[in-house]
Parts: C-alpha cells; structure tokens; sequence
C-alpha cells in the first residue's frame, strides 16, 4: 500500500501531470514544497506515495493558522459587524482591483477528495486538490456579504511593496489526473460554501451569549466548573461547534464522571467523545 502523505506547495495553478522539475516557485515557502517532490522523485518514491498540493484551502477550525488563516475568516466579524470588507488594490493591468483569480477550495471538499485517496490506495503520485474554478476576490467579498444579509461595501487598499512583484494574480487547479484516478466528488459552489463557512464563524462569535445561557440554566458550581474547562479546551483546540454543543459536553461530562467532576476531563476522552458524536 502507498504511504499517504499531506504537503502544500504553494498555489502555483500548474498541472499535476506535468515535469515538475520545469517548476519555478515564487518564494522559499513553495521552494521547499517543491525539493520534497524533487526528493520523492529522484528516490523513485513517487509511485509509494501519494501527494497533495492543496490550492486555496477555507473552512472551519483555522484558527490556529493566525496571518495564514483565509481571508474569509480574517475579515468575518468586520463585513457581520461593521459592514467593510478591504482587499488589496491590482498592480497588473490585466486585472481590476479585487478581480485577481484563485482556486478558493473549501474544506468538506478537500477531506472528501483526501478520504477517496485514503480508499484507493493503488493512487500514487502526486494530486491537486482545488475546484478547477478560479474565482475573483471580489467574488469572495459579494458572497461573504450575501451571507450575512448586508449590501456589498469593499474598499481597496495599496498591497505592501514587498509583495507587488511576486504577487499571484491566477491560479487554477488542474485537475483532470484526480478524475483519471476515479473521484468524481462534485465540489461545492463557491456562493454556497461560504454561506455553510459564515454559519460556523457566526456561531463562534456568539460563543460568550451561548456559554452565559447554558450557565443560567445550570448554576451549581461544580458543573459549571467543568463546563468552563470543556469551553477552553475547545476553543484552545480552534474547534467550531454549534449551539448545543456545550449541552453536549456536559451530557458528556456527566456520562464520564467516573473519570473526574471538578477536574479538567482528559483531552484525549473528549476528543474519543467528540469523535463519537453524530
């Protein structure tokens, strides 16, 4: 069976099939993709393993991910609260501000072309994942604000110095070699996904209202004690969850009290527990 392994490598938008040693990337983040791939390949490891590039991931639990989050989630609270979107001005004339094109992939997509990879293991080499769709800046601002039922409002400001001579203005995922491989997953419309995205981030915005409610409804000290613990290894892990969730934790709690009460609950028994959930 092939090893899988999981590697971006900057979003170039360049075939999956084609001599990647022709590659150039843009900086020494992608450089450094790019000599893993030319390491499988020069030790003949590249029909053991199956690689991934990943263009434009989004979704839920990115936190963690602090500057390289997506914009979507970086900008979520000011286009929900304020009403503004910024996005950086063009410097290449063939492109207006905010219509330079990426490959916006979102996560449920990803892990289900991630899952046929795990299940077809006789898939080796390396793959794109992205939507084959390149969209505009500008298209991920109108959705965002379609989303949460505001007008469109995008100011555009000037991109650092730094950045206007390697800045990617069109990237696209070819992906007629995962098709090939059998996957046939349809991937979700740009409009669609980040409406399903906004819903998570909105409900991570209202945590505070939802976790002073459930408390109201639960006061006795021992609980709420557990139920704080369980919230901040949550939010300490960038978990996204809904609004019963803290409901939930607590049902959990109670069925594990033969573990603890009053004491932190072992991360890797709610983890188990989590997992298990529907």
């Amino acid at each position: 069976e092939a090893a899988l392994l999981f590697h971006t490598n900057g979003e170039n938008g360049y075939d999956d099939q084609c001599d990647i040693d022709k590659l150039a990337p843009l900086n020494m983040y992608g450089y450094s993709k790019q000599l893993f791939d030319l390491w499988l390949l020069r030790n003949k490891y590249n029909d053991k393993v199956t690689g991934i590039k990943f263009f434009n991931v989004f979704g839920p639990n990115e936190y963690h991910k602090g500057t390289m989050k997506s914009v979507i989630c970086k900008t979520y609270d000011d286009v929900a609260q304020k009403g503004i979107i910024r996005l950086f001005k063009s410097y290449n004339t063939k492109y207006g501000d905010g219509d330079s094109l990426r490959d916006f992939v979102y996560i449920k997509d990803v892990v289900e072309v991630m899952m046929f990879l795990l299940n077809n293991p006789k898939n080796t080499g390396l793959f794109n994942i992205g939507t084959g769709k390149a969209r505009s800046w500008n298209d991920i601002a109108r959705s965002m604000f379609a989303a949460v039922g505001k007008k469109t409002n995008i100011e555009y400001f000037d991109m650092p110095e730094i950045l206007r001579g390697k800045y990617q203005y069109f990237t696209e995922a070819k992906m007629d070699k995962i098709k090939k491989a059998g996957c046939n997953h349809k991937f979700m419309e740009l409009e669609d996904s980040i409406k399903d995205y906004c819903s998570y981030l909105k409900n991570k915005s209202n945590t505070e209202e939802i976790m002073t409610k459930v408390k109201n409804k639960y006061r006795f000290k021992a609980y709420n004690r557990v139920l704080n613990n369980i919230v901040e290894y949550l939010d300490e892990c960038g978990y996204f969850y809904p609004e019963n969730m803290l409901e939930i934790c607590a049902n959990i709690h109670f069925e594990m009290r033969e573990l603890t009460f009053s004491k932190i609950i072992n991360p890797d028994e709610l983890n188990q527990r989590l997992a298990s959930l529907p």
